[in-house]
Parts: structure tokens; C-alpha cells; sequence
């Protein structure tokens, strides 16, 4: 009741909201792409291309979390 209370939700809509992402979550975790030999070649160039530096980024990722603090 807290959390649904948090979002502004009755019970019943929190309930199916966080049903369906779920459900939606499982089914993109399982989802399986079909490529051709060429398609497949870019793909992993595309995850093997080194990492644009992004200033913002960096800095997200050097702040300590809160609950360290």
C-alpha cells in the first residue's frame, strides 16, 4: 500500500502496472535476435568500438552513492 500511496495509485493499478513490467522485463531478458552475416559482423563491431568519453558520465560514476555518504 506504501508504494502504490507513493505513485498516487490504488492498490489494483500498482498492482497490474508492476505486473505487466514485469512480465515485460522477463520477456525482453529472453528476447532473441536474428541476424545475417552481416548484421552480426556490425553488431559486435559496434560492442567491440572503444568507449566515447562522456564527460557526464564520469562524473556520475565518480559520485559516492548515498547510502555511502
Amino acid at each position: 500500500d506504501t508504494a502504490a500511496e507513493i505513485l498516487h495509485k490504488s492498490r489494483t493499478d500498482f498492482i497490474l502496472e508492476m505486473a505487466c513490467k514485469a512480465a515485460e522485463d522477463v520477456i525482453l531478458d529472453r528476447r532473441v535476435f536474428n541476424f545475417n552475416d552481416r548484421q552480426y559482423e556490425e553488431f559486435i563491431e559496434m560492442l567491440d568500438a572503444p568507449v566515447a568519453d562522456e564527460p557526464a558520465i564520469e562524473k556520475l560514476l565518480a559520485r559516492k552513492p548515498q547510502w555511502d555518504v
